[in-house]
């Protein structure tokens, strides 16, 4: 996991995405990456900060954590709403505990990456 993260900080293109992040506060978009390098780029971007990482559904966010979880462990899910449930608390408080966690552990400022 190491050799793919080094080969990819040696990079031009990670270089300039790095200097803009280091100058700017904010969000950066990031567009052209295959499935598999996504956990790979957000691993290597982290860099012993906090990060938050948005996936376009439900099913994807999950797949990119179980990902990030093989290069770091303070990884964490933070579950989407389920319009159906919502109100009603059927699964428990599970969910409110996992949003929590997520939620913690960015105030804290720990190093996290959260889907």
């Amino acid at each position: 996991m190491k050799a793919a993260i080094q080969a990819l900080k040696e990079s031009a293109g990670f270089e300039e995405l790095t200097g803009f992040l280091s100058k700017k506060t904010g969000a950066a978009k990031v567009t052209g990456c295959l499935a598999g390098q996504k956990a790979n780029l957000a691993a290597a971007l982290c860099g012993g900060r906090s990060m938050l990482v948005v996936s376009e559904n439900e099913l994807k966010a999950k797949e990119l954590y179980e990902d990030l979880r093989l290069y770091e462990k303070d990884v964490f899910y933070y579950p989407a709403r389920d319009v159906l449930f919502y109100q009603a608390d059927i699964a428990g408080n599970e969910v409110t505990r996992q949003r929590l966690q997520v939620i913690e552990a960015l105030a804290e400022q720990k190093k996290v990456i959260a889907v």
